[in-house]
C-alpha cells in the first residue's frame, strides 16, 4: 500500500489557473465537489463487488480531482483505479482498512476544499 501524505490536499494556484484565476468559479466548483464527492457510490460498488461500477466511479473521481487540483485524493484514486484494473475487487487491498482510507481521504479533501472555497469567497 502506497502513502500519499506527502501531497497537499489542494494546489490552489494550479486550480485557479484552470479557471483562468476566476476565484468565484473555482470556489463554486469546489463547493459542487463537496456536495457530491461520489464516496458512497465508490464504497457501495466495492462492497457489492461490482468491478465495473467501482472502476467507473474511481475514474470519474480521478477526473474531477484532476480538474480541481485536489492532489492527494487524485493520486490516491489513481492508485486505487490501477489496483482495481490489475487485481480486481478480490485483492487484499479492498479490506475494511482500505474502505476507511477512502472515507478518510474523501472527508479530509472535502474539508480542505470547504476551507479553500470559503477563503476564495471572501
Amino acid at each position: 500500500m502506497e502513502s500519499f501524505e506527502q501531497y497537499p490536499f489542494i494546489d490552489v494556484e494550479e486550480g485557479l489557473g484552470r479557471t483562468m484565476n476566476n476565484k468565484k468559479l473555482y470556489a463554486k466548483l469546489l463547493n459542487t465537489f463537496i456536495k457530491n464527492t461520489m464516496e458512497s457510490a465508490l464504497l457501495a460498488a466495492i462492497g457489492e463487488k461490482n468491478l465495473e461500477a467501482a472502476l467507473s466511479t474511481a475514474h470519474a473521481i480521478k477526473g474531477v480531482t484532476a480538474n480541481l487540483s485536489l492532489l492527494r485524493l487524485r493520486y490516491y484514486i489513481t492508485w486505487l483505479e490501477r489496483e482495481l484494473k490489475t487485481d480486481g475487487l478480490d485483492a487484499a487491498a479492498f479490506t475494511g482498512a482500505e474502505n476507511d482510507r477512502i472515507k478518510e481521504y474523501m472527508q479530509e479533501t472535502a474539508a480542505s476544499a470547504e476551507r479553500t472555497a470559503a477563503k476564495l469567497s471572501n
